[in-house]
């Protein structure tokens, strides 16, 4: 070590040549450009080869059910509307009989919605989870809010038989009037709490 010269301690090309060749594996310096690109060969023209296609094979293409997509859609509403009915009877001890009646029968409508779903598709569909919490309103205009809401889902309903066929249409026809009852039982609540 006393006496080995500037090779070492200078760090001589030669040297450094070499461990780099040993680093890289490639023989390329770090400070000396990059060897030319090989030319890229020009990309495979595609070919066109049609195959004998067994039409049994493929399935169908299937569109959107609009049958399956109204009764998904009509459960996620009646369960909101049932988990809007049991958190207003939860904050209130005035009417809350009512109220707890009226979520029980909006979850019930849900489950016979979902197993009609079932039966027509093969899917569980049940949005439990994906459900967001209600609006919490004071009671007057929690009530009005609901109140509003079973006379809309009357008539969308109504309007959702019109476009179904014959059984599908009775059952929607029947949530139709349900709904219309829930409306009238508010009101018979609001007017029993003024």
């Amino acid at each position: 070590m006393e006496n080995q010269g500037l090779g070492l301690l200078a760090c001589d090309e030669e040297l450094f040549a070499r461990v780099w060749n040993r680093v890289t594996g490639d023989g390329q310096r770090a400070d000396a450009p990059p060897p030319p690109a090989p030319e890229s060969p020009a990309p495979p023209q595609p070919t066109t080869v049609r195959a004998p296609v067994d039409t049994a094979l493929v399935p169908a293409a299937t569109p959107v059910d609009p049958t399956g997509a109204a009764l998904q859609r009509w459960v996620l509403w009646l369960l909101t509307d049932g988990a809007a009915y049991r958190s207003l009877a939860r904050r209130t001890a005035r009417g809350r009989e009512t109220l707890a009646a009226l979520g029980r029968e909006k979850q019930l409508q849900a489950r016979s919605l979902a197993a009609e779903y079932f039966l027509r598709t093969g899917v569980r569909y049940w949005p439990g989870d994906s459900l967001r919490p209600p609006e919490t309103l004071p009671l007057f205009p929690s009530l009005r809010a609901l109140w509003g809401a079973e006379r809309r889902r009357e008539t969308a309903l109504r309007a959702q038989a019109a476009e179904e066929e014959p059984e599908l249409a009775n059952r929607y026809l029947a949530l139709a009037d349900a709904s219309r009852a829930a409306a009238r039982r508010l009101r018979d609540l609001l007017e029993t709490m003024w």
